[in-house]
């Protein structure tokens, strides 16, 4: 009798993919789809590549369940090895793959066991161009452009009124993001990440993902049930429903305070100025060049009339962008903030091979590292290093200057060591990359290194850069370098050992900078060396370094606990003398010696009630509360601690009181 494993069945598809779109144009096959896997309904997975090259002349394209998917993959793996190991300088073309997956989703389904996937197969080869489908149970045909899913039944319509023979490259991208566009809108399980891939006689490309441009301002979709029997939301306008209706007493929540946030923001964006827009148009001549262009765009102060003048001549016959073009509209967005704007033109920029520079495309990550969008520049950097590995002429690989930017934007994501620690991972990586790809190390990239060693709390792999700055890697350190390395070792308590890097920068012209004393005078005190401490307290001084009211607070601390209060008094007067603090700063050590030491400070001949000015202001009448306060349990503190043994039964009455009263004060 078989086993159990052998009569399982897939009864129910689980992650799915929704539509694919394919059509033929001009040179070749353009296919595209989202990245959306769902788990039932919940949009799960947002990385999910659906679009897969097969063998020299095919792509393949799929929705429906994610895993029959990957099986579909393994067979025709084989298939193509088995090919391939003829070895006699032919191959599969895209008509012999689509009749192949033709027999198996039949066969699959007479055995009652489906793939549960529509398949789309598209190519090119030897001139002719291939484009079919075949669906679950084995239901195939050909056509010009083909959509499965939804997309069969919304962009098929479009597809059939626009599409043409003689599509171009630009043309059915527009056409295929408008298909998609309509299905983002439309099919709940979409999600606003598409890649395309075509297919040409030169081979099969995949373009990175994207993500479109949308407008949700309209009614229906601010609105769906508006005038639905029973609905809610007829009578409240849509930002405000939630709060004023019947159903719900709840405040806010923090993404719905977001996402208005954003609507408002979007509402209020500036409008084309079209005389300006106008006057930029007359500057240019009949037939202009890309260069003409760039120069109109560079002389506006208006960013949308920059954008708009680059759409305007995207439009215009025998004209084509270059990178000069793309530059200078993606410098004017970025620097105006308006990065999604930036980002639709960053995608046309990566549609077209094999145009652009180093210094544009450090342009765009720097850009987007401004924005946030770590996830596209990473992208970007990656094509950079693809486009460099496939054409060895290319112009725009990788620089040193393109590592700083992504160290910077690593190292700027805030200042906990956990969420430092996970980054350094991918530091170290692209460290690691760069090194190995024969690009020589700056200083900004080493003290990138040591910054972010320092900061994920890797405080001996700094010091292992810094030794190797000068050996290995021939440059040497600077300021910066020794500041990061100090404030990380007095952070770890490792005082003798910022010492002597203290000693060593002294040693080569650099002045420690405000960070690394205040480092060091706080580890100094806190380790007990006192007077060290107030040493560094006055060579920080003397060469214009400005402490803070945290050092100077540590300083007192230590002195009066490890000293005596007059030693601090003397200290703290000293400071007020130099005019190292100002009268605020005076009356907060003056607080902190009342708060800490009690009447021990009231009784000092130094202590006068006048640096305590009495004010109508509330700030300073809790102020005097809190003195009262301390006093009231300086008080019971010392009732406590002095009655005899004959007294003890009275002593819990008398502190009750007393506790009582301090509360009362509080």
């Amino acid at each position: 009798m078989g086993s159990v494993a052998e009569t399982e069945r897939t009864l129910y598809p689980y992650v799915t993919g929704s539509s694919v779109v394919a059509i033929k144009y001009k040179n070749g096959i353009l296919m595209a789809a989202d990245m959306g896997g769902s788990y039932g309904s919940t949009l799960r997975y947002k990385s999910v590549e659906r679009v897969k090259p097969i063998g020299k002349h095919s792509l393949l394209g799929a929705s429906g369940e994610i895993s029959d998917f990957q099986e579909i993959l393994l067979y025709l793996d084989k298939l193509i090895l088995n090919d391939n190991m003829w070895d006699d300088g032919n191959s599969l073309g895209p008509k012999e793959v689509h009749n192949y997956l033709t027999r198996v989703m039949y066969n699959r389904r007479n055995k009652f066991n489906p793939l549960w996937n529509n398949l789309v197969l598209g190519g090119v080869k030897n001139g002719q161009k291939y484009l079919g489908m075949v669906n679950m149970i084995g239901i195939n045909f050909e056509d010009n452009h083909i959509a499965t899913g939804l997309g069969n039944h919304l962009a098929r319509p479009i597809l059939r009124d626009e599409w043409h023979e003689n599509l171009t490259f630009e043309e059915g991208v527009k056409l295929l993001e408008k298909c998609m566009r309509v299905l983002l809108y439309r099919d709940r399980s979409a999600v606003n990440k598409i890649q395309i891939a075509k297919m040409t006689e030169e081979g099969a490309t995949l373009f990175p993902p994207f993500s479109l441009k949308t407008y949700w301002e309209f009614s229906a979709f601010k609105n769906p049930t508006v005038g639905a029997e029973g609905s809610c939301y007829t009578q409240f306008p849509v930002p405000f429903a939630p709060f004023n209706s019947h159903y719900s007493t709840k405040a806010p929540s923090r993404s719905y305070r977001r996402r208005a946030r954003k609507r408002l923001l979007k509402s209020s964006k500036p409008t084309l100025d079209q005389a300006q827009f106008q006057l930029a148009l007359s500057q240019l001549p009949p037939r202009f060049t890309p260069e003409e262009l760039c120069n109109v765009i560079a002389h506006q102060n208006d960013p949308l009339v920059c954008l708009e003048l680059f759409h305007w001549a995207s439009q215009q016959p025998r004209f084509q962008h270059d990178m000069s073009t793309f530059h200078v509209t993606i410098k004017k967005l970025g620097a105006a903030k308006m990065y999604q704007e930036m980002d639709d033109i960053v995608n046309q920029l990566l549609a077209v091979p094999f145009i652009g520079s180093e210094a544009l495309f450090n342009t765009v990550i720097y850009y987007f590292t401004q924005a946030r969008k770590l996830t596209r520049a990473v992208n970007v950097f990656k094509h950079m290093k693809s486009s460099s590995r496939n054409n060895l002429n290319c112009c725009f690989r990788p620089s040193v200057r393109t590592y700083n930017i992504l160290f910077a934007a690593f190292l700027g994501r805030g200042s906990n060591s956990y969420i430092n620690h996970v980054y350094m991972e991918t530091i170290r990586c692209l460290f690691r990359q760069m090194v190995n790809d024969g690009i020589k190390p700056d200083i900004f990239s080493l003290n990138s290194m040591i910054k972010g060693y320092v900061l994920s709390l890797h405080v001996n792999d700094a010091l292992r850069i810094f030794h190797q700055m000068g050996v290995v890697y021939d440059c040497l350190p600077n300021t910066l370098t020794y500041d990061c390395l100090i404030h990380g070792l007095c952070a770890q308590g490792r005082t003798n050992n910022a010492k002597e890097l203290c000693y060593e920068m002294k040693a080569k012209g650099f002045v420690p900078s405000s960070k690394s004393y205040n480092s060091l005078v706080n580890s100094l005190a806190l380790g007990g060396e006192i007077e060290e401490a107030v040493n560094y307290l006055w060579e920080m001084t003397d060469k214009q370094r400005s402490a803070d009211f945290i050092t100077y607070r540590t300083v007192l601390d230590e002195i009066c606990r490890r000293g005596t209060i007059q030693e601090g008094m003397r200290f703290l007067q000293e400071l007020q003398e130099k005019d190292l603090v100002d009268g605020h700063a005076y009356r907060k050590l003056l607080y902190v010696l009342e708060d800490d030491y009690g009447n021990s400070f009231q009784q000092h001949p130094f202590y006068h009630p006048s640096s305590f000015p009495q004010s109508p202001c509330p700030l300073l009448g809790l102020l005097d509360d809190r003195r009262e306060a301390g006093q009231t349990a300086q008080e019971a503190e010392h009732a406590e601690t002095n009655v005899d043994n004959e007294g003890l039964n009275q002593v819990p009455q008398k502190l009750s009181m007393l506790r009582l009263m301090l509360t009362m004060k509080a």
